[in-house]
């Protein structure tokens, strides 16, 4: 079992750099969990890219409607008060502490691309992409 990150989300949803890694992590875990927040981070992170001109509404809310028939029956809900003394004691955000506090609460992994989470979460957090593969020699 994994805990997907937000990104890692997005990230399968829409054409980028790690669409393909993204749901290869995605349908190669035995499972996947994630908080019930991923709904408003991915609704967001999707209203930005439709502003931002790379996708239409229409896709936007094509993707954002598939991914809530993909992960909605995997939402497990998170203890706040152990998301909140993450966030206190690493400096993330209580969005980031709850993929955190999920991935510790069901002892796995929480997968995932943002740098802050790696550093400050690194007993549960492994990169989606791994950096030494994308390093140039």
């Amino acid at each position: 079992m994994i805990v997907a990150d937000a990104n890692v989300i997005l990230y399968s949803l829409t054409r980028c750099e790690h669409t393909s890694t993204a749901r290869e992590a995605l349908e190669g875990a035995d499972g996947v969990a994630v908080p019930p927040l991923w709904r408003l981070e991915v609704a967001n992170a999707l209203a930005v890219i439709v502003r931002r001109g790379l996708l239409t509404p229409e896709q936007a809310t094509e993707a954002f409607a598939g991914a809530i028939s993909t992960f909605t029956n995997r939402e497990h809900e998170v203890v706040h008060d152990a998301a909140l003394r993450i966030a206190l004691e690493s400096g993330l955000s209580a969005y980031d502490a709850e993929y955190v506090a999920l991935a510790r609460e069901l002892g796995c992994t929480l997968v995932t691309n943002d740098e802050r989470i790696l550093r400050e979460a690194p007993d549960v957090a492994r990169p989606l992409v791994d950096p030494s593969s994308t390093a140039t020699t």
